[in-house]
């Protein structure tokens, strides 16, 4: 074992905090970072505000240029931080080839595809192998126009795009041939709608009251006020009164927000979380219950069942593949374990199996209470962890583990890996993916009291003794002093 320091540098480190080196504010611990899966990719922010992103980069949709090759197409097999988005970035929404990200100032900045508006903004053309003709796009991100403040959350669809403003308002822009836009028309000659425009209720005036925000394949829904869900756009499965849009291919749709029913047709209430699958939608209530509707579900919401069979009680986070228009697979995360079930061909449930179309709900491999978010893909999944990783699973053929292999068709993996970058650290209890002097002044703070725990709590038990102490804190002095080369116990 690595030997400590006397008793009487023990008392001047537990100190330290506001003595040795200037103390950082206290941290509470918190969620740190955000992540979003589209169909091939995933995005996240790093606990410093920087975008890193990796899967497949068809049409720029990771932010910068990839030297690697994966199945018909440029990818990234593990993390590529995005081009001027290396801090003050909140939040990411991945689109299908696109992505967002939300600033600190409340602003949107998109790269990507921009075929159809989903950039919010004009932009030049790019030339792909694949293509016959440029095709709109951004290889870096650009403003979306007239959202470079007042915006809070953002939802990513195919190809559309929505913004949740701080006054409780949505904007959208980008495919609206479903009318998933919001705003009242139908636009069967599907042209692109580069301008964010207001969703609008059945009288024409702005939605207000939004609490929260989801976008799919074709449809997009809204968290109202009273734990209420309104949706618009594409209603696959739905009433027959409703209108019809979509060009020569005809669909059931909505083009403003209608409340989601329950059997007995009042509007469904006691939701906390809403998102949007491909033809599905599902939702969190506040009693932990995990609700879903739409294709494979019917037009209310119905409870989803537990790998032992039972309603959930405890769930916090749910999600569904966005870009799987039918069949596709759902997670959901509780307090105590992670679950999915649906369609499992490429491992995507990650309990180790690959058991065909429709399993049952599963427990995924090595998650208990140590997940703090989940995303899906399609074929795969990806989950963030308390100590500020990321471990994903399923279909990795464009790299979209982000381990460092994949690149095949046929390459998959049936339970989690960690997603090359982002693990773990030991010592690194702010999360800041470094190991400083900062670390050991939290460790110190934690055990005379100024705060009650860590962002990353899982990294500060060094010595491998089974709970955090000030003899970790002690570890990591010397290292940064350089008596010590490593933290590894010996």
């Amino acid at each position: 074992m690595h030997t400590l320091l006397r008793p009487g540098i023990l008392v001047l480190l537990t100190l330290a905090a506001g003595l040795l080196w200037p103390a950082p504010e206290p941290v509470e611990a918190a969620g740190m970072m955000s992540i979003s899966a589209a169909r091939f990719h995933v995005c996240a922010v790093t606990t410093a505000g920087a975008v890193k992103c990796w899967g497949t980069n068809s049409r720029f949709q990771l932010g910068a240029p990839t030297t690697e090759t994966c199945h018909e197409g440029p990818c990234s097999t593990s993390l590529l931080p995005v081009s001027d988005l290396q801090t003050g970035v909140v939040a990411v929404a991945a689109g299908r080839k696109h992505t967002c990200a939300l600033t600190v100032g409340g602003g949107v900045k998109c790269w990507g595809q921009n075929y159809l508006g989903q950039l919010g903004s004009s932009t030049d053309t790019c030339e792909f192998p694949d293509s016959a003709d440029d095709i709109p796009c951004s290889k870096t991100p650009v403003e979306v126009v007239g959202l470079d403040a007042g915006v809070k959350e953002l939802a990513a669809g195919m190809y559309h795009t929505c913004a949740l403003t701080t006054v409780g308002g949505i904007k959208c822009w980008g495919w609206n041939f479903f009318s998933q836009l919001g705003d009242g028309t139908i636009n069967p000659h599907n042209l692109p709608r580069p301008t964010p425009v207001d969703v609008v209720d059945e009288s024409g005036e702005a939605l207000s009251g939004v609490q929260g925000i989801a976008a799919g394949y074709g449809h997009t829904c809204a968290l109202l006020d009273g734990g209420r869900v309104a949706c618009w756009g594409l209603n696959i499965i739905g009433d027959t009164n409703w209108s019809y849009c979509g060009g020569s291919n005809p669909r059931r749709c909505s083009t403003v927000p209608v409340d989601v029913l329950d059997e007995d047709g009042s509007p469904a209430t006691g939701f906390v979380s809403v998102v949007a699958g491909g033809s599905k939608t599902c939702g969190i209530t506040e009693s932990g219950a995990a609700k879903c509707w739409g294709l494979g579900f019917g037009a209310s919401p119905v409870e989803i069942l537990d790998a032992q069979g039972e309603s959930f009680s405890n769930a916090v986070a749910i999600a569904a593949a966005r870009h799987e228009q039918f069949v596709g697979h759902i997670c959901v995360l509780t307090t105590s374990s992670l679950q999915c079930f649906g369609l499992n061909t490429e491992g995507q449930l990650g309990d180790g199996q690959a058991c065909g179309v429709t399993c049952s709900t599963v427990e995924v491999v090595g998650f208990t209470s140590n997940a703090t978010a989940i995303v899906t893909g399609v074929r795969y999944s990806c989950a963030l962890t308390t100590s500020g990783g990321v471990k994903c699973w399923g279909w990795n053929h464009k790299g979209q583990l982000g381990d460092g292999a994949g690149g095949g068709f046929d390459d998959i993996s049936t339970t989690p890996v960690d997603v090359l970058g982002l693990e773990s650290v030991s010592g690194d209890v702010d999360c800041s993916k470094a190991v400083t002097i900062a670390d050991a002044q939290l460790i110190a703070q934690l055990i005379v009291g100024r705060i009650s725990g860590l962002p990353c709590a899982n990294n500060g038990d060094v010595d491998e003794s089974g709970g955090v102490t000030i003899a970790d804190a002690q570890l990591i002095a010397q290292l940064i002093v350089g008596r010590i080369s490593t933290l590894v116990p010996s």
